[in-house]
């Protein structure tokens, strides 16, 4: 799969998510496809992390791929509330 043409169809799948105060920020990395989304609120960052590994074996197109990030951050952002960081400064990381 193209990271590249994944990378573009999330992309335009988040704007659908655009909200004043969260940034999403997708990118590649070697073989992985990120979002990092993050909130600042009165007392911390918040936010999390979905990630992607596609396999070679997988049959999903990167429209596919892009769809199933998008729902994940979808999801989670109706939570209300973004986790902050954990006990070793990490944020929540998601493997779709």
């Amino acid at each position: 799969m193209n990271l590249q043409d994944a990378l573009a169809a999330l992309t335009t799948s988040l704007e659908s998510l655009n909200r004043d105060d969260v940034t999403m920020t997708p990118r590649v990395d070697g073989d992985e496809l990120t979002v990092t989304v993050r909130s600042t609120d009165v007392d911390a960052l918040r936010g999390f992390d979905v990630v992607a590994q596609p396999l070679p074996s997988e049959e999903r197109t990167p429209d596919d791929l892009a769809h199933d990030i998008t729902e994940v951050v979808e999801r989670e952002l109706m939570y209300g509330q973004l986790a902050a960081t954990d006990e070793a400064g990490e944020f929540k990381r998601i493997v779709v």
